[in-house]
């Protein structure tokens, strides 16, 4: 985990489902638990497109505990190197760890057929950490 005064976040895997969490999975050290349960990933698969189609991301905040601010959270959709969309995202309060895990569902019937990037950004005070993921929209 990075030092307290700088905000982090995780890598963003896609998701194929959330499974419930058992007495087994509640290790605070699991970076794949949630507050929903299990978070099981996906391993670059395509994602369908049209009509009902989603496309569900992980990942967790690691906020700053030396910074009084709460982190902010944005999302960036790229096509072909140009920005097609930026939902900013309120993130919940942080669980007792210290963490922020999040599960962002994002419609996906909007999208064209072809090769897409994310990126996560989380900004504190003037910390700021971003990831970034591709991913494949299938019709």
């Amino acid at each position: 985990m990075l030092e307290s005064r700088y905000v982090g976040v995780s890598s963003i895997p896609l998701i194929r489902r959330v499974d419930p969490e058992t007495a087994q999975d509640k290790n605070a050290d699991d970076p794949f638990r949630s507050t929903g349960g299990k978070i099981i990933p996906t391993l670059s698969e395509p994602i369908k497109g049209g009509p009902g189609s989603g496309l569900s991301l992980y990942f967790v905040v690691y906020p700053a505990k030396e910074i009084a601010e709460k982190p902010q959270l944005v999302l960036e959709f790229f096509k072909g190197g140009e920005k097609i969309g930026q939902p900013a995202l309120e993130l919940p309060a942080p669980e007792e760890s210290g963490r922020i895990p999040y599960v962002a569902g994002i419609p996906a019937e909007g999208f064209q057929p072809g090769e897409y990037e994310v990126r996560v950004i989380a900004r504190q005070g003037s910390s700021r950490a971003e990831e970034r993921m591709d991913f494949t929209i299938v019709p």
